[in-house]
Parts: C-alpha cells; structure tokens; sequence
C-alpha cells in the first residue's frame, strides 16, 4: 500500500469526510467486482456496496493497523454480502435464457463499464460464458465462492485471504482445491478459463 493512501486512511480514522470520499472512489472498482462476483444479482452487489461503506465509515476509528485497510475493507464486504446471501434464503436459481443482471469485470476484479461493440456472435458468447460462471460461482458453498473470489479475482495472496475470512492459509487453499474441482465439474471445457 503507497504512503499516500495510509495518509488518506488515517485521515479518514480521523473523521476526514473528504478523506472517505477519495477512500471510496480509489477502492470502489475493487470493492464492486469482488461484490458482482459475490452476490446473486447486480441489486444486491449494491446494496452490499452501500452497506459496506457505511460500516466502513461508521467503524473507520477502530481499525488499528491503516496499511490493513483493503483486508479490513474486504472482511466487512465480505460479511455483508454472506449475511445478504443468507437472508435471500436459498441461492437463486438462473435460466439460461435470462440476461444476466452485471456489466463485465476485466481480470483485475475491478468493475468496468461496457466497452463498444464486439461483433454479436462474440458478444453473445462472452456473455453466456459470463452467466454459466456466475452460475458456477453462486452454486459453491459462501467460503469456497469467498476464497476463490479473493485470490483469483481479487489477486490476493493466502495469508491475505485467510486474514479476510479468518481462517488458516491452509483452510484458504482446501477451500480453493474445492472450489476449483467442484467449477471444473460445472463448467463445460470449452469455457476454458474462469472469467
């Protein structure tokens, strides 16, 4: 993490409200592709948006350690989004002939907006490979779909990963072989890589 933003989080601890507001716009694209790739629908990856951020700016004074931020930040997301999860009840179910409810993310987990206009037979493609994914994805149990999420999409590294989840490093790579097995199992070859 650059001096720069453990400035703007210590001054966000401190009450900063324009300090929150930069804080916000620097980790937003994070926050929201890890949220998409975490929650049923695009709604609830906003709402989880919101209520993370609001606990963020609520608890800011108690966070210890300000170069532990994106850890802590992805601590409180990902429990809101689990507690969202849970309250919906049972996952929901996606057909295959429904439009997917997100906007593409590129590799770096980061929220991107819809960018021109690819050809119609890839874009159908991209976005049905996109559905079957997230399908996937919100098939696996809430940690494995956690762990997998922060360490591949998020690029996170184990000890990082286990501090979000509080767990061992090692439960973090038994809850990745899972997820990974249990997605090849769902995800048809010719998907090829996890998008």
């Amino acid at each position: 993490m650059e001096n720069d933003d453990i400035q703007l989080i210590k001054a966000c601890i401190n009450g900063d409200r324009s300090a929150f507001s930069d804080i916000t716009s620097l980790y937003s694209p994070l926050l929201m592709g890890y949220l998409m790739r975490m929650c049923s629908s695009r709604q609830q990856a906003e709402d989880c948006f919101q209520e993370t951020f609001k606990t963020v700016y609520e608890k800011a004074h108690t966070l210890r350690k300000p170069e532990r931020f994106k850890t802590w930040l992805f601590r409180i997301a990902t429990n809101t989004a689990v507690s969202a999860l849970r309250k919906q009840g049972k996952r929901q179910i996606f057909s295959l002939n429904s439009q997917p409810d997100h906007s593409p993310t590129d590799n770096s987990g980061k929220y991107e907006p819809h960018d021109g206009n690819p050809g119609p037979d890839k874009q159908a493609i991209k976005t049905e490979r996109r559905h079957l994914v997230k399908q996937a994805l919100l098939s696996l149990p809430e940690k494995q779909r956690a762990a997998l999420v922060l360490v591949y999409y998020q690029q996170l590294n184990y000890p990082l990963a286990a501090e979000v989840l509080k767990c061992s490093t090692g439960t973090i790579k038994q809850h990745m072989f899972r997820a990974l097995r249990k997605l090849a199992e769902k995800l048809p070859p010719s998907s090829g890589e996890i998008i």
